[in-house]
């Protein structure tokens, strides 16, 4: 007999696919790479992966570190692959998996070319330029001699240049304007002495929807293919310039009641006493807090759905716990299934971010606790779970019913 958990995420497969169509028909030609660092950005790293492999308009995907890349290829994943940042595992496993990696210090490109040297085979680079974010990547001072070198090399391909905005989302484009003029520029540059890339990018999701894409034929796509809006001021100004875009939250969280508390009025909820009851209130019982990755600023902030009625946090958000006041839902009861997330008012990750003040909504879903399951639904998608492993324990004899 199987166990449904007692919370679980359920992954929109049409909304997800929705997603990426939105962007590939305003990014055209261009390649779609998906970004799916960070478990894909708290989704589940391997179910993103399988519906981007099946997804013929994603092109490319982009995680942040190499043991990220070889544990998509132990699942079977085909499509071309590059790492973003960290090469955490040995280069010669990229090579023979066909990972392209990230490059702009000497000691790295050197190793490359031995790796490749000695199995005989080219490895693709990326080269990364540091036009004003101050993390990875090579000065534009330094970029042209650093690539004429690379260039040279027999075993290293130099398959893509690129380049990351700070501040891509907001209304102010001054400094994203500098940043990508000097790329843009190195770009022309390496052009006139006969140094051309397969592949160039500087574009996130807020840069692909609000700005030109100049040279680049290259998008990697993160917050947007999870209907995350990098800020409010890209939305209204996309929804501008395309009336008919849209993005759809494709993740839903999803607990059950477990408990129903009745309380008289005066009554304190809750560590540290944060919230007293002014009136006969009923306050339920849901198994998540902040080791689930239910933000613990939450507290006396955060909303939650019940029968399709929102209904406010109340106390403090607990390690495995958060109460909820359920007064006004008359019909409720134990068992009842609540939604902590979803593509609802009030319960979207950026009206999250906002009552959590962190006004970041990869935040919000990045921290999800992995161990809680994700499925994914659709119309050819059954719900089911499988019963909980626990590890060959079992009742004895004389317990079992």
């Amino acid at each position: 007999m199987s166990t449904s958990p007692l919370t679980w995420m359920e992954i929109d497969k049409g909304a997800f696919c929705h997603n990426v169509a939105q962007f590939k028909r305003i990014i055209g030609a261009g390649n779609l790479a998906a970004v799916i660092k960070s478990n894909a950005y708290g989704h589940d790293l391997h179910l993103i992966a399988q519906l981007c492999e099946k997804n013929p308009q994603v092109d490319w995907l982009c995680v942040a570190s190499l043991s990220e890349a070889l544990t998509l290829r132990a699942h079977s994943i085909k499509k071309p692959i590059l790492v973003l940042s960290y090469i955490d595992a040995d280069l010669q496993l990229a090579a023979a998996h066909d990972i392209d990696i990230i490059c702009y210090e000497k000691e790295l490109l050197d190793h490359a070319h031995q790796i490749g040297a000695a199995l005989n085979k080219k490895i693709n680079i990326h080269v990364k330029i540091d036009t004003g974010l101050a993390r990875f990547g090579l000065a534009p001072r330094d970029a042209l001699t650093f690539i004429r070198y690379a260039t040279k090399l027999p075993y290293v391909h130099v398959n893509g240049i690129f380049t990351h905005f700070a501040q891509s989302q907001d209304e102010d484009q001054s400094f994203t304007d500098t940043q990508d003029q000097l790329f843009q520029n190195l770009i022309v540059q390496l052009a006139h002495e006969g140094i051309n890339f397969p592949l160039r990018h500087c574009a996130n999701s807020a840069a692909a929807l609000l700005r030109s894409p100049g040279q680049c034929n290259f998008f990697r796509v993160g917050a947007g293919l999870y209907g995350l809006w990098p800020s409010e001021f890209t939305r209204t100004t996309t929804q501008e310039k395309y009336p008919d875009f849209e993005l759809k939250t494709i993740l839903t969280w999803k607990t059950t009641i477990t408990s129903l508390h009745h309380l008289e009025a005066g009554c304190t909820v809750g560590y540290d006493r944060t919230f007293i009851t002014n009136r006969p209130t009923t306050i339920a019982l849901l198994p998540v807090g902040y080791y689930e990755g239910f933000d613990r600023r939450l507290s006396n902030a955060g909303m939650i759905r019940v029968h399709d009625v929102l209904v406010p946090i109340v106390g403090r958000v607990c390690m495995n716990v958060i109460m909820a006041d359920v007064t006004d839902i008359k019909q409720v009861k134990k068992g009842d299934i609540a939604q902590l997330i979803g593509d609802h008012e009030g319960i979207r990750p950026t009206d999250i971010a906002a009552q959590s003040k962190s006004f970041n909504a990869r935040e919000i879903v990045s921290r999800l606790n992995a161990q809680i399951p994700r499925i994914v639904t659709g119309k050819e998608n059954v719900l089911r779970f499988s019963a909980v492993n626990f590890q060959g324990l079992e009742l004895p004899d004389q317990q079992k019913l």
